[in-house]
């Protein structure tokens, strides 16, 4: 990685040998251009691999030994807002899996959608939200992937003074399908979370 001026970029180069599911290459390149005052826009693209774990593989009930391993490539564009420390982010996202690893393999499959983020500090109070509405897809079919929400949002909200410490976190998950065959449908939750410390 590296900078000059208002450019900066990041090249990255992976070679993994796995001895199931044999060799695979990997990468990503990324640059952004800050425009002036506190604008920024970004741009990458990079592939993947990933292998089925153990349990997908095996653990008994809901695995499948013939499954293969997950092939994928990236892109993303963002426009960033930085002003001292805060900032909002928003994402553009396109990723396609050949290969996508559920109970079974999905042949060809695509993620896009969007993410808005944004994170702050305010005295002793630091605060961060997420929200993201993405369209995962069965490109063989046109049907949904499953368990992928189609809409996530993501809350917090921490404090901390000396040596006391508290917050809160909230996760929203829409609804999502249990089955490929998008016939098993799973209601949308929400969980929250409070913690404390001392040290």
């Amino acid at each position: 990685d590296g900078n000059a001026g208002n450019h900066a970029w990041q090249l990255n180069a992976r070679r993994d040998r796995n001895s199931q599911f044999g060799a695979a290459s990997t990468g990503l390149a990324g640059y952004a251009l800050r425009l002036g005052g506190p604008w920024r826009v970004s741009a990458s693209h990079g592939t993947s691999f990933v292998a089925p774990s153990f349990n997908q593989l095996y653990f008994p009930g809901f695995s499948n030994p013939a499954l293969l391993s997950e092939r994928g490539t990236s892109s993303e564009a963002a426009l960033t807002w930085t002003e001292g420390a805060n900032e909002a982010k928003l994402t553009r996202y396109v990723t396609r899996i050949r290969g996508y690893i559920t109970n079974t393999t999905i042949p060809r499959s695509r993620i896009e959608g969007w993410t808005l983020q944004a994170r702050g500090q305010a005295g002793d109070w630091r605060w961060r939200a997420a929200h993201d509405a993405l369209d995962p897809r069965n490109t063989s079919n046109g049907r949904l992937l499953p368990r992928r929400a189609r809409q996530q949002t993501t809350a917090g909200l921490d404090w901390q003074q000396g040596a006391w410490q508290a917050g809160a976190s909230l996760l929203r998950l829409g609804v999502r399908f249990d089955d490929a065959a998008n016939t098993r449908e799973m209601p949308g939750f929400t969980t929250l979370d409070l913690h404390a410390s001392w040290a």
